[in-house]
């Protein structure tokens, strides 16, 4: 997830230059999909992944860097198969801000979750 990328770049001062808005997102998530997030300038997470581990669809391993290739995996939906690692283009930014708001919820349904994210 973000959430464990983050915890292994931050203390270092390096972040991807873009992020979802969802840490608990998967990373082969987020780069085989459109993830909403991103930023005006930076663009989308997916755009600074720039070596991929994959298994193809017939079970081979491959490590894919080539920017043409790429472009097929990136927001592929899982198609061409299954991202097994990423490599990020990353930056130094010595400052960044973010926090998790945590509730308890009496029970976990529709009506329940709807309350939450309307308050």
């Amino acid at each position: 997830t973000q959430a464990h990328l983050f915890a292994k770049t931050r203390p270092l001062g390096f972040f991807v230059p873009a992020s979802t808005a969802g840490y608990f997102f998967s990373l082969g998530g987020i780069v085989a999909n459109s993830v909403h997030g991103g930023s005006y300038v930076g663009g989308f997470v997916h755009s600074y992944a720039i070596r991929l581990r994959v298994m193809s669809w017939d079970g081979q391993i491959r490590i894919i860097d080539d920017e043409e290739e790429m472009r097929y995996w990136r927001n592929s939906y899982g198609l061409n198969g299954i991202i097994l690692g990423i490599e990020f283009q990353l930056e130094r930014r010595e400052r960044l801000q973010m926090y998790v708001v945590k509730k308890q919820v009496e029970a976990w349904n529709a009506d329940e979750f709807w309350k939450f994210i309307k308050q």
